[in-house]
């Protein structure tokens, strides 16, 4: 599914240039300007080339094997949300957190 990352879902304003998470002419939230920004399919394209160079390098140079371990450490992580304790507190203890 493809999301139109330049425009407002909910007025259409252009937002494609815009460094705040909320949308200018009505307040929606749009997301973080740098999360939009390496949504674009030139950014992922220029990323997966980035990493393929590094694969070719790491082959030349014999760093190939820490690289794939490396590799492998990283398919085995997750991403981590930073909170204030007590709103993890209220989060674990309240049914109704959510």
């Amino acid at each position: 599914m493809n999301i139109d990352i330049d425009t407002c879902s909910t007025c259409g304003e252009d937002v494609s240039k815009y460094p705040k998470p909320n949308c200018p002419a009505c307040g929606h939230y749009i997301g973080p300007p740098n999360v939009r920004e390496v949504s674009r399919d030139e950014e992922k394209e220029a990323l997966e080339e980035r990493y393929e160079v590094v694969f070719e390098m790491s082959q030349e140079d014999g760093s190939y094997s820490n690289l794939m371990a490396l590799d492998g450490a990283l398919h085995k992580t997750c991403a981590v949300v930073n909170v204030d304790l007590d709103f993890l507190y209220a989060f674990l203890t309240n049914d109704k957190a959510l």
